[in-house]
């Protein structure tokens, strides 16, 4: 893995950083205790979680490849 560079950020990473921030958001959301959540917003987070993992680890498969 090459080294981590800190940049100003362009409209190529909108996509990136909301992905990003969906991630962060309900990591972070997760924290709630269960009782405090409802079970149909619980189900909306695990598909959004899911989907937002499977479009990060799609994106690191192709950096990799290049």
């Amino acid at each position: 893995m090459g080294a981590s560079r800190i940049r100003v950020a362009t409209g190529d990473d909108v996509s990136a950083l909301s992905d990003l921030y969906t991630e962060f958001h309900e990591f972070h959301v997760r924290g709630v205790p269960l009782r405090l959540r409802s079970p149909e917003h619980d189900d909306l987070l695990e598909n959004r979680w899911t989907e937002s993992r499977t479009r990060s680890n799609a994106r690191a498969r192709k950096a990799g490849s290049r």
